[in-house]
């Protein structure tokens, strides 16, 4: 979310917290919905594709994973379409990336490379050019 408020961000990575707000509500309620759901008058005006398209001047990495029980894969794939949508409204498909592995709500060692490597490419890279 900071990416979407702050352009001094250049990178940020959505790790298992991707998904449609009002597919999960309705699955999994407000008591698994996570606090960044809960910030007064953003979700009221805005759910994650919104947060990810005003991040426009930032690189965005989303992973999730298909198994994830508190990010349902159809809520997944709701919100990945509009965010790619959006994305291809701002011309920046190259800075947004979408990644899924085949697992749980979790941030193992492959995931994170997969971070650690984005951040390479969007911040590292770039500040040595």
């Amino acid at each position: 979310q900071l990416a979407a408020f702050d352009s001094r961000i250049n990178a940020s990575v959505r790790v298992c917290w991707t998904g449609d707000f009002e597919m999960m509500l309705a699955q999994n309620g407000p008591r698994a919905m996570g606090v960044n759901f809960l910030i007064p008058n953003v979700n009221a005006k805005c759910h994650v594709p919104e947060l990810v398209a005003l991040s426009d001047t930032s690189a965005v990495l989303i992973i999730n994973g298909r198994k994830d029980s508190l990010y349902p894969f159809a809520a997944q794939e709701k919100a990945r379409r509009e965010i790619m949508e959006m994305a291809g409204k701002q011309g920046r498909q190259k800075q947004l990336r979408w990644l899924y592995f085949n697992g749980p709500h979790c941030f193992h060692a492959p995931q994170q490379v997969e971070a650690l490597n984005f951040f390479r490419e969007f911040i590292v890279e770039k500040a040595l050019t």
